[in-house]
């Protein structure tokens, strides 16, 4: 049987079958479901799209950066503390809970919205940040840093999320690819910020400097 008479019976085999199966098959029943579960967002004008990009940006920023930062002033964090057999501690707790919920919070936001969920990592990196800063014992500042991470990767999470349902669809990869550039950035321009205040400064501003980063951009976003 040549490819011609091959093609031939595919197509009527599909043409006689019930449609519904394929729907089951291919899954598009359920996705159909499943978006109009979504509520609908307003479009935006292209000003406000612009200014949410520029707050999700600082969010973004200072989330990408928070661990290269603290690479930097980890000598002198545990000098602080004189915790130089536990060192490793001090980028892994961030890490670990930055890393391991981000399909939770992708679970979140579709249940509450990624504004309601974005502006409450928000709030909860700034906490973690406070507590790092503040911080007079180990266990504390290990706490502090737990709970920014868990803030880090909500933002991360939920900015792809926000700027994907705000955006124009034809224009959607351009922001996401953006919002990428910016977390690049971050990471590298991140141990040159910590050095730098590490060395002008106490290595307790290296946290600090999230504050005001987040309430602007939780005020850009609100």
């Amino acid at each position: 049987m040549n490819e011609k008479d091959t093609a031939s019976k595919i197509t009527i085999e599909i043409s006689d079958a019930n449609p519904n199966q394929y729907k089951r098959i291919f899954g598009l029943e359920e996705n159909r479901r499943t978006i109009s579960a979504i509520p609908a967002i307003p479009e935006m004008t292209f000003a406000r799209l612009i200014i949410l990009v520029f707050g999700l940006s600082i969010s973004l920023f200072i989330v990408g950066a928070e661990n290269t930062i603290t690479s930097s002033a980890t000598p002198a964090i545990a000098a602080k503390f004189n915790v130089l057999n536990r060192i490793s501690w001090i980028p892994i707790v961030y890490l670990l809970f930055s890393i391991s919920l981000h399909p939770l919070f992708g679970k979140i936001a579709f249940f509450f919205g990624p504004k309601k969920t974005l502006l409450s990592c928000i709030l909860i990196f700034l906490f973690g940040s406070l507590i790092s800063g503040a911080s007079k014992t180990f266990p504390v500042f290990l706490v502090g840093r737990g709970i920014a991470g868990v803030g880090g990767s909500g933002i991360i999470a939920t900015a792809f999320i926000a700027i994907s349902a705000c955006a124009p669809k034809q224009q959607v990869s351009k922001y996401v690819s953006f919002m990428g550039v910016v977390l690049a950035i971050s990471s590298l321009l991140g141990p040159l910020i910590g050095s730098s205040i590490s060395q002008s400064s106490e290595w307790r501003w290296c946290y600090y400097y999230n504050i005001p980063l987040s309430a602007i951009s939780f005020t850009i976003q609100e």
